[in-house]
C-alpha cells in the first residue's frame, strides 16, 4: 500500500514540475506578444512616445510560482487605463494646448511673457488664452479648464483578458509536447 501511495506522491510532484515549467515557457511567450501589442497600441493612441514610456510596458514570470505579471510603471498609466478626472494642483486652472498652439510650439510662459497673449471667454464660458498676430489678428493658443476628463483609452487588461486563452492554449501545448 505504501508503494503505491509513494509512486502517486512521486507522479504528483513530478506533474507540478512540468506544469510550472510549461506554465513559465508560456508564460514568456505570451508576455512578450502582449507587451509588444500593447506598445503598439500606446504608439498610435498618443502622437509623441518616448522610448522610455514604452520600456515601461512589461511582463514578467515568477521564478518560484511561475505567475505572470503584466505593469505598465508610467505615473499616468493609472488615469489612462481606468479614465479619470483631473484637476489642477497648482493653479487655479489647466491649461490645455490647442493643436494649433503646439504646432508652432507655444509655451504658456513665452506667450505671457512677450505681452502676446490676451483671455476671453469662450461660448461654453471657458478662459481662452489667445495669441496675438501681428496685423490685429489673433489665435487661441489654450483653454484654461477648471478640471478635464480623461478617457478610458489604453486597454492593457482588456487585451489581456482577450487573449487569455492562447495563454492557457500554450501551456497545454506545452505540457503535451513535453
Amino acid at each position: 500500500m505504501s508503494v503505491k501511495v509513494e509512486g502517486a506522491l512521486k507522479f504528483a510532484e513530478d506533474f507540478h514540475k512540468e506544469h510550472l515549467k510549461a506554465r513559465k515557457k508560456a508564460g514568456r511567450k505570451f508576455g512578450r506578444e502582449i507587451v509588444r501589442a500593447q506598445r503598439s497600441h500606446v504608439k498610435q493612441v498618443f502622437k509623441k512616445v518616448t522610448a522610455r514610456r514604452l520600456k515601461r510596458i512589461q511582463s514578467c514570470v515568477g521564478k518560484g510560482n511561475g505567475d505572470l505579471v503584466f505593469y505598465d510603471n508610467s505615473p499616468s498609466a493609472p488615469a489612462h487605463e481606468e479614465g479619470a478626472t483631473i484637476f489642477p494642483t497648482r493653479g487655479k486652472a489647466l491649461a490645455l494646448m490647442t493643436e494649433l498652439g503646439k504646432k508652432r510650439g507655444l509655451s504658456l510662459h513665452d506667450l505671457f511673457a512677450g505681452n502676446r497673449a490676451f483671455i476671453v471667454r469662450n461660448a461654453k464660458g471657458n478662459a481662452v488664452i489667445m495669441r496675438k498676430l501681428g496685423d490685429g489678428k489673433a489665435e487661441p493658443a489654450a483653454t484654461l479648464l477648471k478640471k478635464t476628463k480623461l478617457p478610458k483609452r489604453l486597454g492593457f487588461r482588456t487585451r489581456i483578458l482577450a487573449r487569455f486563452s492562447d495563454y492557457v492554449d500554450e501551456v497545454e501545448r506545452n505540457l503535451t509536447q513535453g
